[in-house]
């Protein structure tokens, strides 16, 4: 499972972007895909599944280390 950082939230929004730790593209991200305790918040470190689609990627399982 990929890990990355909260690059950004909108927390109205509840959207914001991940960027992985291997240098990859930023992927969009969803408050609604967290599982597990913790919340979205810039700068959390985070693990989480990539699926295909939009711009580079969306992640889904969220998970909040």
């Amino acid at each position: 499972m990929p890990t990355g950082m909260v690059k950004r939230y909108d927390e109205k929004q509840g959207l914001g972007a991940i960027g992985p730790d291997n240098d990859g593209s930023d992927v969009a991200a969803s408050a609604s895909k967290v599982v597990g305790p913790g919340e979205l918040v810039e700068r959390a470190q985070v693990e989480c599944d990539i699926e295909a689609g939009g711009r580079g990627g969306r992640v889904v399982n969220i998970r909040v280390l």
